[in-house]
């Protein structure tokens, strides 16, 4: 009788560990290609060419070359006809891409991102604990290496202010990049969020260049 017995515990022992809803979902096979960059008629731009959405790799990588003079109202690249590349920024896949990212740092469980033209508004969350001044930090360098260099990048572990992004977007809705905020209102906000002090060393508001020391 025991030799049957203890196979069938170790499958109901099994089966009950496979049905834990509390563990981490297997990431998916699929995954899907979003820009932040797109043209004027709001195409999303491939990463080397208008053909694929991947990067292809060959025996030479492709590269991108220019070369303008401040006077130059056209492409001077493409002979004189065309006139200068205007650059779009898609503020919602931004935001979908910084938020995703951050939450993949240690401590963070859950993260807000709002984007506007020039600053990014950062709530995070840690289901067990409070976050640390170092995982703010992080969050903040996410967030810096995929945005331009003159945005501003704010981060707060504050509850009330995350519940004040939270609401920006849920009012939002699906038109995100429609939605306008005030001088005064967006003025406030900023000067609520949690900047990251008291921190151990301070933080700019934008990463400074890389410094090369030569020996």
């Amino acid at each position: 009788m025991k030799r049957w017995l203890y196979p069938l515990v170790a499958l109901i022992l099994f089966t009950s560990a496979c049905n834990n809803p509390s563990a981490r979902p297997e990431r998916p096979n699929d995954s899907y290609d979003e820009s932040l960059y797109e043209n004027r008629d709001k195409n999303a731009l491939d990463y080397v060419t208008d053909r694929g959405r991947r990067p292809q790799h060959d025996r030479y990588n492709q590269i991108g070359f220019s070369r303008q003079t401040g006077n130059e109202l056209y492409n001077a690249t493409d002979g004189g006809a065309v006139p200068g590349p205007d650059v779009y920024i898609n503020r919602s896949a931004l935001a979908r891409q910084i938020s995703f990212l951050a939450s993949k740092l240690p401590q963070v469980d859950d993260a807000i991102v709002v984007v506007t033209d020039d600053k990014v508004l950062i709530g995070v969350n840690a289901d067990q604990g409070k976050i640390s001044d170092k995982t703010l930090y992080e969050v903040r360098r996410t967030a810096w290496s995929l945005t331009p260099r003159y945005y501003q990048v704010y981060v707060t572990r504050d509850a009330a202010i995350r519940n004040k992004l939270n609401r920006i977007g849920q009012h939002a809705g699906g038109t995100q990049e429609k939605m306008r905020m005030s001088r005064e209102e967006m003025e406030d906000l900023v000067s609520r969020m949690d900047r990251g002090e008291p921190m151990k060393k301070p933080l700019p508001m934008n990463p400074s260049p890389g410094k090369i020391t030569r020996p």
